[in-house]
């Protein structure tokens, strides 16, 4: 069931991927919201995922598995850079 890259992750199931992202994602910490969802930003090593949850019935909606750094975009506001730089 591993997905060495997101072309195999996508050809999943969507019950694997979420086991996929449980088992081997990395939790960035950057959540955002969007018309009523919660995004989190997971890393899979080579590719990246959102996963879209229902912020009132807190249910998986969406997986939205992406290679494009351009949809990063949204969360480098939330990266607090100030912190950063004080620990140079």
């Amino acid at each position: 069931m591993l997905a060495n890259n997101i072309t195999d992750f996508l050809h999943l199931p969507p019950k694997q991927q979420v086991h996929l992202i449980e088992c081997v994602g990395i939790r960035l910490g950057l959540l955002r919201y969007a018309n009523g969802y919660t995004l989190e930003l997971i890393s899979m090593q080579n590719f990246y995922t959102e996963v879209w949850v229902d912020k009132e019935q807190k249910i998986l909606r969406n997986l939205h598995a992406f290679t494009d750094t351009l949809y990063l975009d949204p969360y480098l506001e939330l990266i607090d850079i100030e912190s950063l730089l004080c620990a140079l």
